[in-house]
């Protein structure tokens, strides 16, 4: 009858692993499950904002191509410069007073061979700027 008893107790014992081991798996099955919807909302929500954000890569693309096919046309030299004065672009009518070159975008105006003779930058309240060899402007540079 020991045996019995110990048998049972044993049986007993394992019913009792078994059943913990089935309620983790379960809140373990829960909880993933609950994981598995909030990266699918969260998906979700990335999918939205990357088609909204491609949709606003689009639109500058396009005004940025507007915006070189106008500059390319307008036959005016004209440099656009960033606050701290790097090239951000040029019209190809720069090119011919400057002697810009692709690789001249993002360089200090400072580091930019010219023909030009100026000796100042003047920064005017408008927010543009100004070369001059004295006080009259040899040029005009459009701040952006």
């Amino acid at each position: 009858m020991t045996g019995d008893r110990d048998s049972r107790k044993r049986i007993l014992e394992l019913e009792k692993e078994l059943k913990y081991s089935k309620e983790s798996l379960q809140t373990t099955i829960d909880e993933l499950e609950t994981a598995k919807e909030e990266t699918q909302s969260l998906n979700e929500e990335l999918v939205t904002v990357n088609s909204e954000l491609q949709g606003k890569i689009d639109e500058l693309t396009e005004i940025n191509n507007d915006m070189k096919n106008l500059l390319d046309s307008i036959q005016i030299a004209t440099i656009f410069m960033s606050n701290n004065l790097k090239i951000k672009r040029f019209t190809p009518e720069a090119n011919k007073i400057i002697n810009l070159i692709a690789s001249d975008v993002g360089c200090p105006s400072a580091h930019i061979a010219s023909n030009l003779k100026c000796k100042f930058i003047i920064p005017l309240d408008s927010g543009r700027w100004k070369w001059t060899r004295d006080k009259s402007a040899m040029c005009s540079l459009t701040w952006l």
